[in-house]
């Protein structure tokens, strides 16, 4: 009979009629006219999950695929006055059963570590929510956690609105009427009680419909009626909170006794020392006109032993089988006669094929040679055992020929025993299989600026050796490999000296990486026209330079550019890969300042003194040169040895610059005195 009590293995969930702020009291849930299903207030959150930036107020639903496909379902949630109230979720799955289904959701079970097997999640502020499983395959199970933001008390409704596939809420309205009712004695009635699967959720009075044999008996307004008939009963009801009509079935089977038809005796075929009986088809017999499904049987040997395989009962000799007939409480026990006519044959087995084949030693991939043996006598076939996977067996012609490729390494000890002969022959052997060393594959590691390339077996196995070609080199445990020759190419193969793997692909080892030179910097000092500059006189295109402290940088031919006068830099020549020893330390100069002008005061002779010229920019340092040649400059500008009357220019220099020529200049002599005044008088007259 069909039941529905397999819900009732899973954590315990169909005793749980309240809901739950735990997974493990989680409550069934079903789309459609099903529930309202309750919210639940008063529960702190438990923090974040997934896409739940809280989770107060939990409630825990799980969920069963009743039809394959994808399920596309909105929930939505209502304060108890029926204002939309804010509702989140986060959905896990599939799982096969509810069974530690609490200990293996991501991110909310301790310890999980198992693949995310979170399928939908939301945690929009809407009342409405989209809850959606793609590829749901009937059966299978999945939990569902929702949450109440505003912590007001109401209820969730979930409704399908799309997709091929359906959940069961046989797990929310099922009934079941239990195991089927087999009685005995002086048993004339049966009580049967219609149970749900899971509490009804809202109140209500439902009324049940019971049948027999498919046949409409009466009602009544509570889940229990007796009856004194046998057949099928079942039940159908129609629960408040439920669109579905919950229907079970049970057969009822009322019985004085349980029988125990005598049966048999029954023989083998004339000459048959093993011949076969199928116990299972006397049933029938055993227990007309009653269905042999209402009862258990149990067959024991004469030895009070099980009889495992009742359908291929081969006795050797006669003997008798004991039979246990069960029902409910009660049970039959006889026994049934069994005769065997044998006429034992002879005949032979021997191996055919070459000497040896029986016993081979060969690698896995390759076939082995046939094994051929030969049947005479009243053989009709032989059986093997103990051959790895891959081989092949064909009898024909008396003739026994074992062939193919194993698949299967070790080694397998086999029989080939005949069938059909009373004492039957039996020939072994020996195949062994040695598994083929994997291909070495090499890891090579690129060389550094201090130390050559080198490889290592990646897949290394102990206990296999490695070869190479050329050779030379050898592998340490771990699988590096030693004595290379820097740019040669190698291959290297595997073999556990029977079996050996195909060589790797070619490595080599490449030298040790070149290290630039340090740079060598030119460095030009400033002119009066130009600042100082440097150059890396060394310069190559294809290095990178990198300067200490940072700013600089080396355009076409070396020259630098980007340093700051005054500042000491050290510069380093890389490749990408090595780095040169830092350079000397350079500075740049700045341009060199050019002297002023000078500027020239002529003092005019006057009688008591010659005229003189005085630089009146003078300046301490600076090198006075005159044209034409003679003067020089005293401290405070005073300009001396010039020839009076010569007209003289001069420039200033530092060592380095010299200012342009001043304007032309001279001085004169000290002015002459005048003779002193001679006076004439003439005498006065008359007139």
């Amino acid at each position: 009979m069909k039941k529905l009590l397999i819900l009732f293995f899973f954590l315990g969930f169909s005793n749980v009629f309240a809901q739950s702020s735990t997974c493990a009291g989680a409550q069934a849930m079903c789309s459609g006219n099903q529930g309202p299903f309750n919210n639940t207030t008063g529960v702190p959150s438990f923090g974040n999950l997934s896409c739940l930036g809280s989770t107060p107020n939990p409630a825990w639903f799980y969920l069963q695929v009743g039809t394959s496909g994808n399920i596309d379902m909105t929930l939505f949630q209502t304060s108890n006055g029926g204002n939309p109230i804010d509702v989140d979720f986060i959905l896990w799955g599939p799982f096969n059963s509810l069974t530690n289904i609490c200990n293996n959701l991501s991110l909310y079970s301790p310890g999980y570590a198992g693949p995310n097997n979170i399928v939908d999640c939301s945690y929009s502020p809407s009342a409405t929510e989209s809850v959606n499983i793609p590829n749901a395959v009937v059966g299978q199970f999945y939990m569902l956690l929702v949450t109440n933001f505003s912590n007001q008390a109401g209820s969730y409704t979930l409704n399908q609105s799309g997709g091929t596939g359906a959940l069961s809420c046989n797990i929310v309205c099922g009934v079941t009427l239990g195991p089927d009712r087999i009685l005995c004695g002086a048993a004339t009635s049966v009580t049967l009680t219609a149970s749900f699967l899971q509490a009804p959720s809202v109140p209500g009075s439902p009324v049940y419909s019971w049948f027999l044999n498919g046949v409409f008996q009466y009602t009544t307004p509570i889940n229990t009626t007796t009856v004194t008939q046998n057949g099928t009963w079942s039940v159908s009801v129609t629960r408040p909170g439920c669109s579905d009509i919950a229907t079970d079935d049970i057969l009822v089977n009322i019985i004085g006794a349980v029988p125990f038809n005598p049966i048999g005796p029954f023989s083998g075929p004339p000459g048959a020392c093993n011949p076969i009986f199928d116990l299972i088809s006397y049933q029938a017999a055993l227990v007309a006109p009653y269905n042999p499904a209402s009862f258990t049987f149990t067959y024991f040997d004469e030895n009070g032993n099980v009889i495992a395989n009742p359908s291929n009962f081969s006795p050797t000799a006669d003997t008798f089988v004991g039979i246990n007939i069960s029902a409910g409480p009660c049970s039959s026990f006889d026994v049934v006669d069994f005769f065997v006519d044998c006429v034992p044959p002879t005949c032979t087995l021997a191996l055919t094929s070459t000497v040896g084949t029986n016993n081979q030693l060969l690698c896995q991939g390759t076939a082995i040679s046939n094994i051929v043996y030969t049947t005479s006598g009243s053989a009709t076939n032989v059986t093997v055992t103990g051959l790895p996977t891959g081989l092949t067996t064909n009898y024909t012609s008396n003739n026994f020929t074992i062939s193919g490729t194993p698949t299967q390494t070790g080694t397998f000890n086999y029989s080939v025993t005949t069938v059909g002969c009373t004492v039957n022959a039996t020939q072994n052997g020996t195949i062994t299989i040695l598994s083929v060393p994997a291909i070495p594959t090499i890891n090579s590691i690129p060389p550094s600026c201090s130390a050559v390339g080198s490889s290592i077996i990646s897949n290394y196995q102990s206990g296999v050796t490695y070869v190479f070609s050329p050779l030379g080199p050898s592998v340490a445990n771990g699988g590096e490999i030693s004595g290379m020759i820097t740019g040669t190419n190698y291959t290297v193969l595997a073999t556990n000296v029977t079996c050996s793997s195909t060589a790797s692909s070619i490595f080599s080892n490449n030298p040790i990486l070149p290290t630039p030179l340090a740079p060598i910097v030119s460095v030009t000092a400033p002119t009066c026209s130009a600042d100082g500059f440097s150059v890396i006189s060394n310069y190559d295109g294809t290095l990178t330079y990198v300067f200490t402290p940072l700013g600089p940088s080396v355009g076409a031919g070396g020259l630098i550019s980007g340093m700051t006068f005054g500042t000491p830099y050290t510069v380093t020549a890389g490749n990408g890969s090595c780095t040169s020893l830092a350079s000397i330390s350079f500075t740049n100069v700045a341009m060199l300042s050019v002297p002023l002008v000078p500027t020239i005061s002529i003092t005019a002779p006057t009688c008591l003194s010659n005229g003189s010229a005085t630089i009146t920019n003078y300046a301490t340092g600076l090198t006075y040169v005159f044209s034409p040649v003679g003067p020089t400059v005293g401290a405070g500008g005073l300009i001396s040895g010039m020839t009076f009357g010569t007209s003289y220019v001069v420039s200033a220099g530092n060592g380095s610059c010299s200012s342009v020529n001043s304007s032309s200049f001279s001085v004169n002599s000290i002015l002459p005195t005048p003779l002193a005044p001679i006076v004439s008088v003439t005498a006065p007259t008359c007139s």
